[in-house]
């Protein structure tokens, strides 16, 4: 296993999920020496976006958290090709920040990918 160092190092995993025709949200579990240890496709969605099941992403991230006592990522593709969060990807940011609290589930980062780069809510400041 390859240790992240950064956002890059994760769109290496991420970048096979991409559709031009769907989104997709995954979800990455890194141990405590930042190598990942679980890669999950939480779900597929359509053109306009991804819907899911908070229960089940929380209930992966509490497992994975309670194994592994690292860390997590989220991430979700774009298919408009742009790396701006919208309303709604701001609304799931929220409520899933929100969940790692309560819960204490160590969630390091939100990113957004296409079929060429990924953006980070961590580096750019993103609430």
């Amino acid at each position: 296993m390859k240790v992240i160092k950064n956002k890059k190092d994760l769109y290496k995993n991420l970048k096979k999920y991409f559709n031009e025709e769907r989104e997709v949200f995954v979800s990455l579990h890194l141990n405590n020496k930042n190598k990942i240890v679980d890669e999950t496709l939480i779900t597929i969605g359509d053109f306009n976006g991804c819907h899911f099941d908070y229960s089940y992403l929380l209930d992966r991230s509490l497992k994975c958290n309670l194994n592994n006592k690292g860390k997590i990522v989220f991430a979700h593709s774009h298919t408009n090709k742009t790396l701006n969060p919208s309303k709604k990807d701001l609304e799931t940011t929220s409520i899933i920040k929100e969940m790692g609290i309560k819960y204490k589930v160590n969630i390091v980062d939100y990113l957004i990918f296409n079929d060429k780069t990924v953006r980070s809510y961590k580096d750019d400041k993103i609430q």
